[in-house]
Order: structure tokens, then sequence, then C-alpha cells
């Protein structure tokens, strides 16, 4: 009897993981409720984790006005997910992005979160520096660093380029954490469009298209980046 609650919850786990990883608005606005249910629940890493991924996608893909609520929910359910396991370094990971996302908003939020957001993509790297999460953030965190702090875009684009090659040589995540390749291709294509390298740019957003043809945002970008070029 117990053997079968457990499966039953694994099932139901999983029908949430997938509509969290589709990444579209509705789908992940009911993953965040569930895992918001489960982490109230019991105390769980992986819900925090889950609960606090989901608030990040949500807070680039809705249209809120107060959406730094978002980031300020995430970054708190994560710092609970470290005390559970100070070694959890996805948990880092995903908390450096989002001190970085609060870095980015207004320079004294930089002075106060630009720190915090290296010094947590230092003990993800500490504790796996293998990880292609850990790597995505740190070279998000490179990328999105002032050279004077740091940074090195250059070397950000080459970290993303490493973790796509990963995948597409067969890599494939052991755990129930299951996103990074996707994500490092729109990275690349985000990060060449603010330098405006379009060219690059078209490359990764037909990269993205090509896994998702029916996606009217990239086929959008595509058709903005051709027309830049």
């Amino acid at each position: 009897m117990i053997l079968y609650i457990f499966l039953q919850i694994d099932s139901v786990y999983e029908v949430y993981l997938n509509k969290l990883y589709s990444s579209e608005p509705n789908e992940v606005k009911s993953a965040y409720e569930f895992f918001k249910k489960m982490s109230n629940a019991r105390s769980n890493k992986y819900d925090l984790y889950f609960c606090a991924y989901s608030l990040q996608i949500l807070y680039f893909s809705t249209k809120e006005f107060n959406k730094e609520k978002f980031l300020d929910e995430a970054i708190k359910l994560l710092e609970k997910a470290i005390k559970i396991d100070n070694k959890f370094s996805e948990a880092y990971a995903l908390l450096s992005g989002l001190y970085g996302i609060k870095a980015g908003m207004n320079i004294f939020y930089g002075m106060f979160y630009g720190p915090k957001a290296s010094q947590m993509i230092r003990k993800a790297l500490e504790i796996d520096s293998l990880n292609p999460r850990v790597m995505y953030a740190y070279a998000q965190n490179l990328i999105y660093t002032p050279p004077a702090y740091g940074g090195n875009f250059e070397k950000g684009v080459e970290i993303l380029k490493r973790i796509i090659n990963k995948y597409e040589n067969g890599y494939s995540d052991s755990g129930i954490i299951k996103w990074g390749y996707k994500e490092s291709i729109f990275a690349l294509a985000i990060a060449y469009e603010g330098r405006k390298d379009y060219k690059n740019a078209y490359i990764y957003y037909k990269k993205l298209l090509d896994i998702e043809p029916n996606n009217e945002f990239y086929k959008n970008k595509v058709k903005e980046m051709e027309r830049k070029s």
C-alpha cells in the first residue's frame, strides 16, 4: 500500500515536471502551484527548487507589473533548499542567476546583488563544475558582469557552446532536473542580439525554431535577425 502511494506521487510529480519544462506560462503556473503545495507540506529540496525555477520562468514570460515579487519568493525558496542540503549545486547555480537578474535592475541592486551572484556561482562550481546548469549559470555571470568586475563575454559564450555540444554529443541528465540545452541556445541568441551581432543571433534563433517549428516567438525573431543582418 505504501509503495503504491509513493508510485502515485512519483507519477503526479512527473506530470507537473513536464508542465514546468514546457515553458508555457499557464502550464508553468499550474506547476508552480503544485510544487508550492508540496513544499508547504514537506521539507524537500526538490520541491523548493522546482517552485523557484517555475517562478523564474514566470518572471520572464508574464506581463504582470510587479514581477520582482517572483524573484524575491524564488530566492527565499532556494535559500531554504540550501539549508536542507548545503551541497545542492543546482540551488546555488539557480540562486546565482536570480541574484544576477536583481543586480541588473539598478545600480544600487548591482552593488548589493552582483557580489552575491558571484559568490553563489563560485560555491556551485566548487561542488559540481561539470553540471550543465552550473556551467550555464557561470556563463551567464561572465556574459552580464562588467569586465571591470570579472566579466568575460567571449568566455561565457564559449561555455554555452560547450553545454550545447555536451547535449548534442549524447549527454543525458540522470536526475529529475532536466534543463539546460534549449536554455543555452536561447541564452546565446539573446547574448548575440544584445551585442547587435544579428548574424550569430539568427543562427541560434533558427536552431531554436528547428527544435520548435510552431513557436511564434522564434519565427518572429528569425525574421527580425534576418532583416537586421
